[in-house]
């Protein structure tokens, strides 16, 4: 059985990739490192200022959970494992929400919002990224015939969070509830394995 837990949601993609505009859509609260930016220092960045940047950030994602929030996003590209590493917590449950839009379109708009500036940094980021969707290492099992996983608890609600916005099953805010408490979890999602693509994907236990 998942304690519940409060939950944060990490966006994964390029600047420009649609992570904010998504972000706004939740009703939900919101953490940006570029509104701390604005609020700290009136530049969209800063160098020398970084290291406070991601401190702030830290402390208000913190501060809303105490503050009673149950779920929180956090806006950022995260495009590295050492960064999104940083938000994996045994005070909440942690998933990524992740945003493929093609480096050429992320390109594209920061030019149509006068921000060429991220043209460069998106270049960068592209080189950077190294995020794997769950579904993706779950199809590619699939094509090896392994028909059987056992994942630890923050794989397994990864691949809940993915599979939930998928087109055939959009009810993400199903695992939400069911992760911060307010129904079980046998009650969301029933007690046998998951199966995605031929492979039944299963908790391990303790």
């Amino acid at each position: 059985m998942i304690e519940p837990k409060p939950l944060l949601i990490c966006t994964v993609g390029l600047p420009r990739s649609g992570k904010s505009s998504w972000a706004k859509q939740q009703g939900l609260p919101v953490v940006s490192r570029d509104a701390v930016r604005l609020a700290l220092h009136s530049q969209q960045y800063l160098a020398t200022a970084e290291d406070m940047v991601r401190t702030i950030t830290s402390y208000v994602v913190k501060a809303l959970f105490h503050g009673g929030n149950q779920t929180v996003i956090l806006d950022e590209c995260n495009p590295m494992k050492q960064r999104r590493d940083v938000w994996m917590s045994d005070e909440w449950s942690t998933v990524f929400q992740y945003f493929d839009t093609p480096m050429e379109e992320c390109q594209r708009r920061a030019i149509a919002t006068n921000r060429e500036d991220l043209l460069p940094v998106i270049s960068r980021m592209a080189q950077e990224m190294d995020y794997v969707p769950m579904l993706e290492i779950i199809s590619f099992m699939e094509r090896c015939n392994q028909n059987e996983i056992s994942y630890g608890v923050h794989q397994y609600i990864q691949f809940l969070w993915e599979f939930m916005a998928t087109e055939e099953y959009q009810a993400q805010d199903v695992l939400i509830n069911a992760l911060t408490g307010r129904m079980s979890l046998e009650d969301a999602f029933g007690s046998e394995p998951f199966e995605y693509r031929g492979v039944k994907i299963k908790l391990q236990e303790a």
